[in-house]
Formats: C-alpha cells, structure tokens, sequence
C-alpha cells in the first residue's frame, strides 16, 4: 500500500495555476489524496519565532500523522515510516 510523506515548512508559496492561494490547492490535492486511500505521515519542518502552524490542517484533511521534526530523532522517522509501510 502507497504511503505519503511530507516532510515542509508548510509555507506552500506557490499556486500551481497562478489564479489561487497556494495552500487552498494543497488542501484540495490532500483531500483527493485522502479519497484515493493513501496513508500519510506530515513531518512539519517550520522552525523560527513565528510559526504558521499549518501542517497540522493538513494532516488533519488527509487522515494522516502529524509529527514536529524537533521532536523526532533521524532513527525514530526512519522507524515510523518503516512501521508505516509495514501495516
């Protein structure tokens, strides 16, 4: 079975047909993603004072994990994804 993952800053900056807000149409392709029954795991990368925090929207709308990459180790991402896989 496919498995989805994202590891960004969630600061989706470019609309991929010039006429929308970027991160609307990130939300459209996750919830298709979703519908076609693709497991996923968002590593939010964001770092700094200001955080827009908008990863976790997009693991909500596409059934998936969240995890914040400072609170992961490189062998614990490694596991999850393998574990992911694995079921």
């Amino acid at each position: 079975k496919p498995l989805l993952v994202i590891l960004s800053d969630g600061r989706a900056n470019v609309s991929i047909n010039d006429k929308g807000e970027a991160f609307a149409e990130v939300l459209d392709i996750a919830r298709a993603v979703k519908k076609d029954g693709i497991d996923s795991l968002v590593v939010d990368t964001e770092s700094g004072f200001i955080r827009l925090s908008r990863l976790q929207e997009l693991a909500d709308v596409l059934g998936g994990t969240y995890y914040l990459l400072e609170n992961l180790k490189a062998d614990a991402l490694s596991r999850l994804v393998r574990k992911s896989v694995e079921e």
